[in-house]
């Protein structure tokens, strides 16, 4: 054979080898993704409470309003990681820089994550999963967030069982969307590396706080003693470790039965926990948390009696969900929004009026699956009503179609947990 017969004889060698290569590689990420299947995959009767999809067609906004709210959350918060937590627009008149944080919070990556798997946009949903298991997933756990410090090194936080449970509810949500076999087998692993997290039915506690110790009252029938030259040094506060309500997804807990029943003790137990949480009849909302004894209640923290609504609410959410809100907790959301037309960020614990003329536009979104939940079309309403109150109009504003926030010295600022709650709520 000649010098250029067998030149040739190898260019064609190689490229059947280079070939071979790529239909290997092209077998195994469809085999991946479930294609190729020889066996039935389960088939779930889970119920998306909430979703756009489960709701009449009145429940939702029509036109493009979502889609420019998409738009713009992408352009100013999209990064290799996924979605900063906020983006502050420029202040021109102080020669302040427009500037994004360097802080990826979880929650907000799987709210979007659970938008793409509501609306059926599956290619760009195995994007999202491809890139949430790189840089959020440490040890098979979903971290509370990361973060870039300022070596510019990525930072995982500490692992999050409530961001477990809501990473199960996307997967759980795509499965129902696109049937695949390795979003069922992550779902399965996933359940039980969480149960074993709560093997005596208890999670780790994913709140702590210090709580001073109250010194006794002195007696006044005693002996009075010297005041003492020196003041000592008070003691640190102890800290206490407690489980915060709203971190507990009752949804997802009684959807993963149909995955291992022993989740069915699990959900009953957290339901009486969680059902006993309420307030008073005075202030219907949900106390913060629960003591690890799990008889007790944290109602508020700090020294004033505030009782964080939206906490309360990401709640009585939950309960909805599960068939078990409070009658008295879904009247009061409803008369804030009837009457005051606004659902303020704190509540005086005793008096039940607002701490502070301060609002959290993310409460909007959640009240707003929680009309769906309900086939409330008056809560709904009022929810989009006000989410549109907070969205930036003006054609000369960067925040423009966005939901945003301004303080008492005129910064914007987009936070992308309130964009996602509101696309969740437009559809």
């Amino acid at each position: 054979m000649s010098s250029s017969g067998r030149k040739k004889a190898i260019l064609v060698i190689i490229t059947i080898l280079i070939l071979i290569a790529i239909a290997a590689t092209i077998f195994f990420v469809l085999r991946a993704k479930g294609f190729f299947q020889d066996e039935e995959l389960p088939s779930p009767k889970w119920q998306f409470a909430g979703s756009a999809q489960s709701a009449d067609d009145e429940l939702v906004v029509a036109g493009d309003r979502s889609d420019k709210l998409e738009s713009r959350l992408l352009k100013l918060c999209e990064t290799e990681y996924g979605l900063a937590a906020w983006y502050r627009l420029p202040v021109r008149s102080e020669e302040l820089p427009a500037e994004r944080s360097v802080r990826f919070n979880s929650s907000d990556q799987l709210l979007y994550g659970r938008f793409l798997a509501e609306q059926k946009r599956m290619d760009e949903f195995d994007d999202w999963h491809i890139r949430f298991k790189r840089h959020y997933i440490y040890d098979n756990k979903t971290v509370a967030y990361i973060e870039i410090n300022e070596q510019s090194e990525l930072v995982p936080a500490a692992a999050s069982f409530e961001t477990m449970f809501d990473y199960i509810s996307v997967l759980m949500t795509a499965y129902q969307s696109k049937p695949q076999k390795n979003i069922w087998q992550e779902i399965e692993s996933l359940s039980d590396i969480l149960l074993t997290d709560f093997a005596d039915g208890i999670p780790e506690p994913d709140l702590q706080l210090a709580i001073p110790t109250v010194a006794p009252a002195p007696d006044p029938a005693a002996t009075p003693t010297p005041i003492p030259v020196i003041t000592p040094t008070p003691e640190p506060a102890p800290v206490y470790s407690l489980i915060r309500l709203a971190s507990i997804d009752l949804q997802t807990i009684n959807q993963l039965t149909e995955v291992d029943q022993k989740w069915q003790v699990i959900y009953e137990k957290w339901l009486a926990i969680v059902s006993d949480g309420l307030i008073s009849e005075q202030l219907p909302l949900y106390a913060l948390a629960v003591w690890p004894d799990m008889n007790n209640y944290l109602n508020f923290v700090g020294e004033g009696g505030s009782v964080d609504s939206m906490e309360s609410i990401i709640t009585t959410l939950h309960l909805a969900q599960a068939g078990a809100a409070d009658q008295s907790s879904l009247r009061w959301i409803n008369d804030q929004l009837l009457n005051n037309f606004v659902i303020y960020d704190a509540y005086n614990i005793i008096q039940g009026h607002p701490m502070a003329q301060i609002e959290n536009p993310s409460i909007y979104g959640l009240t707003a699956r929680l009309g769906r939940v309900l086939n409330d079309k008056t809560l709904y309403d009022k929810s989009i009503n006000r989410l549109n109150w907070h969205t930036a109009t003006s054609q000369r504003s960067d925040a423009l179609d966005a939901i945003f926030r301004q303080d008492e010295n005129d910064v914007v600022t987009i936070w992308a947990e309130d964009n996602l709650r509101a696309l969740l709520a437009y559809k």
